[in-house]
């Protein structure tokens, strides 16, 4: 049986042995569930969200005049439809 102790902030470290026998690795995620008093984690496995960021956007980043702008047009014409001009 291994054992973790609970940080302050609420963390604890998975034992290298369970780790590698569950094949996690960093960034890994997992799902709780707690019947009663026990308390059971699973890697989450084939969800979309271990794709988040696999693929890297090929669009430039707005700088911040053109988010500006962006943020001006939406105003304007929201406004233009609320009647306010």
């Amino acid at each position: 049986m291994s054992k973790a102790t609970i940080t302050s902030k609420g963390q604890i470290t998975i034992p290298l042995s369970i780790r590698r026998t569950l094949g996690l690795n960093e960034r890994d995620r997992l799902e709780f569930h707690v019947e009663g008093d026990l308390l059971t984690a699973r890697p989450i496995r084939n969800s979309m969200l271990n794709l988040y960021g696999v693929a890297a956007s090929k669009k430039k980043a707005a700088t911040k005049e053109q988010m500006r702008e962006t943020a001006r047009r939406f105003v304007s014409q929201r406004r233009a439809k609320k009647g306010r001009t």
